[in-house]
């Protein structure tokens, strides 16, 4: 006679680290002092620094732009 077989018990979803969203400024360097916030719909990011105000936009990442041009 064989041994019955164990059910597995389903497992969870796998917890995903998030990416960190304050950073040291590169002008005052002051720690944890830019933070930053993605648009999704739009893919533009904003940094901005609270001690000194310096502010920065950036756009989507080369591979979107890369999929956009494509399309034409």
């Amino acid at each position: 006679m064989g041994k019955r077989k164990s059910s597995k018990k389903p497992q969870g979803p796998k917890k995903r680290e998030g990416l960190e969203t304050n950073f040291t400024c590169l002008f005052c360097h002051h720690e944890k002092a830019v933070t930053c916030k993605m648009d999704k719909k739009e893919s533009v990011g904003h940094l901005n620094c609270r001690i000194c105000g310096q502010a920065a936009i950036s756009g989507g990442s080369r591979r979107q732009r890369a999929a956009v041009s494509d399309d034409d």
